[in-house]
């Protein structure tokens, strides 16, 4: 999917981190201005670094296994996974009995399950397979609400490119936004840094 917003992360303190949003496709929408929006892009970026993608963060010196290594800490990262998974879906291992059952519910016209998850695809080889369940945005929203203290949107800059998009693609011309978010935990913004830049596709 391509990328829809670039994120810069301008300021973590104290629980609080404040993101500068621009929108740098244009088709994407304006950047949502609810709770989710943020945390999904949180969780975009402990993905990064839980994956060693460093590369794909502007201003990260980590190396590889040392971002690995800040995502994997368990103050943090059961819980960002699970919002992670509950945001865009997840694998889970199965057994090739399993697999044989998700097909032929799709060959008897039946919405394939798996332990009562609907399945949104499923893959392997050998002894390896696995099914991709979809994730479940109200029960995230439902997570999410006990972790917002705070959230705040201002500072819009350019509102008009949504409109008329600048041929050029100039940075400095595209639409852009403040948000500031107060976590109730804020250990949950362990492996934040001021002045990473990363895109993101998240859309909610």
């Amino acid at each position: 999917m391509s990328a829809l917003y670039s994120v810069l992360i301008e300021r973590v303190h104290a629980g609080e981190v404040s993101f500068r949003v621009t929108t740098i496709h244009p088709d994407a929408a304006r950047p949502p201005e609810a709770p989710t929006f943020p945390m999904n892009l949180l969780t975009d970026l402990w993905s990064l670094l839980e994956r060693g993608f460093v590369s794909q963060i502007a201003g990260c010196t980590l190396t590889a296994e040392q971002a690995t290594a800040l995502a994997r800490d368990p103050l943090y990262a059961p819980r960002l996974a699970e919002l992670r998974a509950l945001a865009f879906g997840r694998d889970i291992p199965c057994s090739r009995a399993d697999i044989d059952e998700v097909e032929r519910q799709m060959d008897a016209g039946e919405n394939p399950q798996f332990c009562g998850l609907a399945v949104q695809g499923w893959g392997g080889m050998d002894d390896h397979h696995h099914v991709f369940v979809a994730g479940d945005p109200d029960e995230l929203r439902a997570r999410i609400a006990p972790l917002v203290a705070t959230f705040v949107v201002d500072e819009h800059e350019n509102t008009a490119a949504h409109d008329a998009w600048p041929e050029d693609n100039d940075m400095d011309r595209l639409p852009r936004v403040r948000m500031q978010l107060a976590l109730t935990d804020p250990t949950l913004l362990g492996f934040v840094r001021a002045g990473w830049r990363f895109e993101s596709a998240s859309y909610y």
